[in-house]
């Protein structure tokens, strides 16, 4: 186990953190994906609290026999640990183009945009008093 593994363990010990792991299949997970990679539906549970959060595995780790799910570590370092803000900052401090070429909103960062703010109002309800030592894990 590496010591960011370890860091993670110890994170989900000391604050109860559960995760449950489903399988989801190979999918092309991000946009622009030309490969299939392993996705699985992840329940985090804290304090009687839950969120899903939908992760898709490294290529490398897809390419691995047999399959193994991810670490409590792929799990905690990908989740949104700072609030986003307006979209104005989120495009500017994230290198999202906030209009498109006809100076509307960019639907594509917007939708990206949204999905940012759902995950981090989630992990602010579940890890607001814990929110310094998560951000921590990377």
């Amino acid at each position: 186990m590496s010591g960011y593994e370890r860091q993670a363990e110890d994170f989900c010990k000391k604050y109860n953190v559960k995760m449950s792991f489903e399988y989801l299949g190979k999918k092309k997970y991000f946009a622009g994906d030309t490969k299939y990679r392993d996705v699985y539906r992840v329940l985090i549970t804290r304090k009687n609290e839950n969120m899903v959060v939908r992760f898709g595995d490294s290529l490398y780790n897809t390419a691995k026999r047999p399959r193994v799910n991810p670490t409590k570590y792929d799990i905690l370092a990908c989740l949104t640990r700072y609030d986003p803000e307006s979209f104005e900052f989120f495009c500017d401090n994230y290198g999202y183009e906030q209009y498109d070429d006809y100076g509307h909103i960019n639907k594509a960062s917007h939708r990206i945009y949204k999905a940012v703010v759902k995950d981090w109002q989630n992990v602010d309800r579940i890890f607001s008093d814990c929110i310094d030592e998560l951000s921590e894990i990377f």
